[in-house]
């Protein structure tokens, strides 16, 4: 049973995460938190949720404003010590409202059918959709012409913050170093106030105005499918994750693995077909991934593909003392 995990409040179009058994996620204003909130009332690191068979257990980090389990017009119960919490299950975050379901509010073959570049980021992975969201705003920058000159070494410090290779206030000092007045060259359509927004804290605030330029081109020649594919190459099918078998991970030496590290460290993805041979070798028959591969479409960091090939393995919980609240609170 797949649970989701829905945004009551903030700007639109409120995310929708996908919450994957075995998952441990960071909630918070932080820009390095799974479920990014960006509230100013919120903590950095405001709650941790473990996911496991259906429940979710939740922990309060020591927010300033502490978290809540109950209605949007009501307070509710404050978590002092960890409860799990079932389907229909509303919590309050300092005022920013999510709600625990069992439907995404989405069939699963109008979101692959969608070409609305907003409505794809509305659906998230719990585990890593922050990072997912910056990856997708770099990715979509460099396809329109961004990624050259001084302004590509802005892009990537953000794609170093995405992996936790750098810090915000290093993004933050490399946005101060980028900039002069004066236009040039694509500048006059993209311009620096647009990169700016690569350094906010919030991703989802990054990926929301450069959306927005991207949008601009979608109706010039093939520009609008490519971003489109990139859309779909960085976040993967929704209701279908991947993740490689550990079998594949130790064939041949750990060959799988190697070939994906490379081709992700270097944006080699010229290598895919390679891996793609590499997998089926090691015994990978999911035609989906295999033909992802060798499709010769676009790709950028964060692909599915090498994601589920270099994830690390997800924490199980083994907490059988926790509380449980079944239903909406009273």
């Amino acid at each position: 049973m797949t649970l989701y995990l829905h945004t009551l409040s903030g700007a639109t179009p409120r995310p929708v995460y996908r919450l994957d058994d075995g998952s441990s996620l960071r909630v918070g204003r932080g820009p390095d938190c799974d479920i990014h909130l960006d509230d100013a009332n919120v903590s950095k690191e405001h709650c941790r949720l473990e996911v496991r068979a259906g429940r979710v257990r939740i922990a309060d980090t020591h927010s300033r404003n502490g978290t809540w389990v109950g209605g949007p017009c009501i307070s509710g119960q404050r978590v002092s010590t960890p409860v799990e919490i079932g389907p229909g299950v509303t919590l309050n975050l300092a005022g920013s409202f999510l709600e625990l379901r069992l439907n995404a509010l989405i069939q699963e073959r109008t979101h692959e059918t969608t070409t609305s570049l907003k409505r794809l980021t509305k659906f998230l992975p719990g585990q890593g959709g922050a990072r997912k969201l910056r990856l997708l705003a770099c990715a979509w920058l460099r396809h329109l012409g961004c990624g050259t000159d001084r302004y590509g070494r802005l892009i990537d410090a953000a794609e170093a913050v995405a992996d936790s290779r750098a810090t915000v206030e290093e993004l933050s000092q490399a946005r101060d170093e980028t900039f002069w007045p004066g236009h040039s060259g694509w500048q006059v359509i993209v311009g620096p106030d647009d990169l700016r927004l690569l350094a906010q804290p919030s991703p989802r605030a990054a990926v929301r105005r450069v959306l927005d330029v991207a949008q601009g081109f979608a109706s010039v020649g093939g520009v609008g499918e490519d971003l489109l594919g990139l859309a779909r190459d960085a976040l993967g099918d929704f209701f279908h994750p991947f993740q490689a078998r550990p079998d594949w991970l130790t064939w041949n030496d750990g060959t799988v693995g190697k070939l994906a590290r490379g081709i992700y460290d270097r944006c080699g993805f010229e290598d895919m077909p390679i891996l793609a041979d590499a997998l089926e070798e090691a015994g990978c028959d999911d035609g989906r991934v295999l033909r992802h591969c060798r499709a010769g479409g676009r790709h950028a960091r964060g692909c599915w593909v090498l994601d589920g090939v270099l994830g690390t393995p997800r924490p199980r919980i083994n907490d059988p003392g926790s509380r449980v609240t079944t239903g909406p609170a009273n």
